[in-house]
């Protein structure tokens, strides 16, 4: 029981963990204290399997009296490699969903039960009894999906001189270079359509900072690119291929050499905008998106990371010795 002050007593509950070490073995108990007064937290205790598929074994602990509104709460604790050191990890505290007051089932955690897959969907499910009300609540666990997100330029170097694309509807000739932009799923029971939506914005940097868009997609002659990848089970990796080029009249300053090119993805993106529930999630966070940056260069010319990814491209620059460039801007006009 912990105390605020000598005369008030905070009894919020408490659970110990052993790890077993050998046959009989046990380590010293690594606590997990409730937060809420008087909630019961420790009342039932669930062992739930591997929910995330981390290969790590999670619990849940019933707290039948926790919360503001003293209607109970379930807390879900993930375990991990160094549990002995860290301690388990509170991913999720669930509170119940209907009742006869709005969120409310009185006792609502009292007994738990998990571990077992009800839906047959290769993730271990929980079932949350509250005495209260004589009823239960059913948990389905959701896949949790691995995403992996990457990008390649072809060339790695933009040479304003070396002109090899035609405009569209034009014979004007124009420096370019191809984007190739994958992403790949992966995951235990992960859903047979997962919708992955990608927008791709060029010279990224170069617009936050109120710049002209050096850049721009070849047939739209626009900086920007939104597109809808459908992955899952029978295709978890796919690819999309642009060609962008590089705008002849504006003027190249040799301090800003760079382009970024911003990669956002959202899981499951089309079930969103229908209001549905998102079926899958990122493996780490377990939220639908995720912002991420990832930098190229000369020595990296290629890396990968999850979720948005931001790429760097070099435009070839030839200013002299000072690394100072002059525009050599000709006109001519006749009558």
């Amino acid at each position: 029981m912990e105390r605020e002050l000598e005369s008030k007593p905070r009894e919020v509950g408490r659970v110990y963990l052993y790890l077993q070490l050998a046959p009989l073995t046990f380590s010293q108990a690594l606590p997990l204290t409730g937060s809420y007064t008087f909630g019961r937290f420790g009342t039932a205790i669930a062992p739930l399997g591997d929910i995330n598929q981390d290969g790590f074994n999670d619990v849940a602990v019933g707290c039948p009296f926790g919360g503001d509104d003293r209607g109970g709460r379930v807390l879900i604790f993930n375990g991990r490699r160094d549990v002995s050191g860290q301690g388990l990890v509170l991913s999720q505290e669930l509170r119940a969903a209907t009742g006869p007051a709005a969120g409310m089932l009185p006792g609502y955690g009292f007994t738990l039960r998990g571990g077992h897959d009800l839906d047959n969907n290769h993730y271990p499910d929980l079932i949350v009894g509250a005495f209260g009300v004589a009823e239960v609540s059913v948990y389905r666990a959701r896949a949790v999906v691995s995403v992996d997100a990457g990008m390649v330029l072809t060339p790695k170097i933009l040479n304003p001189d070396d002109r090899q694309c035609r405009l569209p509807d034009t014979n004007f000739l124009v420096t370019c270079l191809k984007v190739k932009v994958c992403a790949a799923v992966s995951g235990v029971g992960i859903p047979d359509s997962v919708d992955l939506k990608v927008e791709l914005q060029l010279d990224w940097l170069k617009g936050t900072r109120g710049g002209v868009k050096r850049v721009l997609f070849l047939d739209s002659q626009q900086p920007q690119r939104t597109a809808l990848l459908k992955l899952g089970h029978q295709h978890p990796r796919k690819c999309l291929t642009y060609t962008v080029y590089l705008r002849a009249y504006i003027l190249l300053d040799c301090g800003e050499d760079n382009l970024y090119l911003k990669v956002e993805l959202q899981l499951d993106w089309l079930k969103g905008t229908r209001g549905g529930v998102k079926r899958v999630l990122f493996l780490d966070s377990q939220q639908p998106q995720r912002t991420a940056l990832l930098k190229l260069g000369h020595q990296h010319p290629r890396k990968c990371l999850t979720y948005t990814v931001y790429l760097r491209a070099y435009i070839l620059l030839d200013c002299g010795e000072d690394n100072l460039c002059i525009p050599d801007l000709k006109l001519s006009a006749s009558m």
